[in-house]
């Protein structure tokens, strides 16, 4: 469980390591990572601690208990993807018009 959850910082060191770029495109990657891992964490971590499959209940309209994780883990995943596609364009538009 401790390895699955270091994932996303081993791919944010390597990405950070090999592809010397810059820290815009940087912090779009780190983004775009956190955003894929924090929509995924429940799943895999109730398939590997309780063997049972997890599913998100997603209702923008009804936050009550049964709705508000899955809610809240949506708009969590759907920003950090969202800002980090930005910084991903912003950089490489960076990257090019630098040469």
């Amino acid at each position: 469980m401790v390895l699955f959850c270091a994932v996303p910082v081993y791919i944010c060191v390597a990405a950070f390591s090999y592809l010397r770029t810059n820290c815009v495109l940087n912090s779009g990657i780190a983004c775009v990572t956190g955003g894929i891992f924090a929509f995924f964490v429940n799943a895999v971590s109730n398939a590997l601690v309780y063997g049972k499959p997890f599913a998100f209940n997603i209702n923008f309209f009804d936050w009550s208990e049964v709705f508000l994780q899955g809610n809240i883990i949506h708009i969590v995943s759907v920003v950090a993807l969202a800002v980090g596609i930005v910084l991903i364009l912003l950089g490489t538009y960076k990257l090019i018009n630098k040469k």
